[in-house]
């Protein structure tokens, strides 16, 4: 009887494996060039990417648990990895966008204080399948049949 989970070697690793992933933003640079690069805007600085992020600002409320959460001066990205398929992501991206707002606005801020924002999820399967996810796009989804270790390492 085979198990339903095995634990892979690390030659067998990809970058849509959970702990490789979360290896390879860990840097600031790959992070930056990769987030640069799939949304096409800016990174002036990051500190520190911050690896798994919780946001539960009531206990009575769903938290929500950022894979990678990435801030700068002017803006605040969210990357998640997508390995399988899950239902309602168009939801759950506008969800996880109001957390991080709730997140970054303080008390007795003004709302133009309010960074932008963005939730990009790398998925290894079509997230449109369902066509009732094509009518909700809130933010920027990507879908990546396969991303190869190299070009995750490396940019080329």
């Amino acid at each position: 009887m085979d198990p339903i989970y095995r634990t892979k070697t690390v030659d067998e690793l990809t970058f849509t494996d959970y702990g490789m992933f979360q290896e390879v933003l860990r840097d600031p640079e790959i992070c930056t060039e990769l987030v640069e690069r799939l949304l096409h805007v800016s990174v002036k600085h990051i500190e520190y990417p911050e690896l798994v992020k919780t946001i539960a600002p009531y206990y009575t409320t769903k938290g929500v648990r950022l894979d990678v959460y990435l801030k700068d001066e002017d803006k605040i990205i969210d990357v998640e990895i997508q390995s399988y398929p899950q239902e309602a992501l168009g939801k759950r991206t506008r969800y996880y966008q109001s957390m991080i707002d709730i997140d970054a606005l303080m008390k007795g801020e003004n709302y133009p204080s309010l960074k932008d924002s963005y939730i990009l999820f790398i998925c290894k399967y079509d997230p449109f399948q369902d066509e009732n996810e094509k009518t909700f796009r809130p933010a920027l989804l990507y879908f990546f049949e396969y991303l190869p270790r190299k070009s995750a390492c490396k940019f080329e």
